[in-house]
């Protein structure tokens, strides 16, 4: 049987670069616009706000809240076959955008809207970490 491979992002995208060195790290960064101070996610070449293009890459809190999610029940790729279901969410972070990716660590009948994350930095590959997202179980950011 042929082996699949995984599906991992382009860590040397120059776009998206910094984020991706910034989650080997166990941080979190996304860029700002240096004209608004406007978090820009995802990052694209000008600001959706006052169209500008000169950025800053800042590390931002890795923390937030369930918006929405979805339960794969059937892998979106063939390397995830052996992980479904799985659960995907949008998590609204502090600084105000939306940032998808797995969520783990909880059943899918005890998801809930609103529920607090944290993210949690996962080594998919020797060259590349990707952001999930876990409850927070941390004092004061119970369920």
């Amino acid at each position: 049987m042929n082996e699949v491979a995984p599906l991992l992002p382009d860590i040397k995208n120059p776009v998206l670069a910094p984020h991706w060195e910034a989650a080997a790290r166990g941080r979190l960064a996304m860029r700002f616009c240096l004209d608004c101070d406007t978090p820009q996610w995802p990052p694209r070449y000008n600001c959706l706000v006052c169209h500008g293009f000169a950025f800053e890459w800042r590390e931002v809190e890795d923390r937030g809240e369930l918006f929405t999610y979805f339960i794969a029940r059937k892998a979106l790729h063939p390397s995830l076959a052996d992980e479904v279901p799985y659960a995907t969410a949008a998590v609204v972070l502090p600084v105000g955008v939306k940032m998808l990716g797995r969520l783990v660590d909880v059943e899918p009948g005890c998801i809930r809207i609103g529920m607090p994350l944290r993210a949690r930095y996962v080594k998919r590959s020797p060259d590349v970490t990707l952001i999930y997202w876990a409850p927070d179980t941390a004092p004061g950011k119970g369920l």
